[in-house]
């Protein structure tokens, strides 16, 4: 089984992907829908929407740090968000998941759609004593905020965990939970507070995910406005070529419509236009006159 594991890691490409090494033992992870993991098997996001079991023989009086990362973030050709993790939870005593100290508390899979499988890598860590997390952010699951470009490499060897002794992976590719899944990421804590002044964290899919999850892997550019804080409105714009160099655009925007804007870099689908006020005739114009998009590519939502 321990050569199992070592040569799924590898074949798969975790190793390098995620780790330097790959574990010698294999964790033990059940989830309530009635599925065990078996290293590199398909899974669906709705199979594994729930926190599942993990278990693996641990030793007395020690400690341990488990985490669950995907380095396919938004595509496996684009990892541009690698890798987003999914779950962290330190300090975990003698095996006891109870006993561990959350850090970032667990999100099922959510792969975008179109984007293919990707991979969602377990990887268990003895710590060399007790750790102090006190400042590292503690992540709920109702947001994705702070998720993105995390490297649980960086993170073991900054406390100092060595390399992993277990571990575990599946795959999965989108499925008819995943807007479920977004939409309880949308509607909860961080993205139901953002304001029109908060340019850079504000999220601009979440009016458009309970409309139609298809607008956003559809080859289209999407030019949106969004209404907050009464009269206030933004206006987004997603799908543009990643050959582009939004920042230039948006720097271009800014001088040519007077008004203030930003790019941002969403977890699923990467970098978004975003200008203040109703800019939508306004930016269409722009980008067909430019020559950056032609006019049946462009596709325009009300509120």
């Amino acid at each position: 089984m321990s050569k199992n594991i070592q040569e799924h890691f590898k074949k798969h490409c975790v190793v390098p992907d995620v780790l330097t090494a790959a574990p010698s033992e294999i964790l033990d992870i059940q989830y309530s829908s009635g599925v065990r993991v078996d290293t590199g098997m398909e899974l669906t996001p709705t199979q594994v929407k729930d926190k599942p079991v993990v278990k693996w023989t641990p030793k007395d009086n020690e400690y341990y740090t488990l985490a669950m990362v995907d380095p396919d973030a938004p595509s496996r050709e684009n990892p541009k968000f690698r890798e987003w993790h999914h779950w962290l939870v330190g300090n975990i005593f003698g095996g006891d998941m109870s006993k561990g100290e959350i850090l970032s508390d667990y999100i099922g899979s959510g792969p975008p759609k179109g984007t293919g499988l990707h991979r969602y890598v377990f990887v268990l860590y003895r710590q060399p004593d007790k750790c102090d997390f006190t400042k590292i952010p503690k992540l709920p699951n109702s947001s994705e905020e702070n998720r993105g470009k995390f490297s649980i490499a960086k993170f073991a060897q900054q406390f100092k965990l060595g390399i992993p002794i277990a571990g575990n992976f599946y795959v999965a590719k989108y499925d008819d939970y995943v807007p479920k899944l977004y939409a309880k990421l949308k509607g909860e804590g961080t993205f139901n507070r953002m304001s029109i002044q908060n340019l850079n964290t504000f999220d601009p899919f979440a009016d458009a995910i309970k409309s139609s999850e298809d607008d956003v892997q559809d080859g289209l550019v999407h030019v949106r406005i969004q209404q907050r804080n009464g009269r206030k409105t933004l206006t987004t714009v997603q799908g543009l070529s990643s050959e582009y160099d939004l920042k230039k655009i948006v720097r271009a925007c800014k001088k040519e419509f007077a008004c203030n804007g930003t790019v941002v870099e969403h977890p699923e689908y990467g970098e978004v236009l975003q200008l203040q006020g109703d800019q939508r005739e306004n930016i269409c114009q722009w980008l067909t006159k430019s020559g950056l998009v032609k006019p049946e590519q462009l596709k325009v939502h009300g509120f």
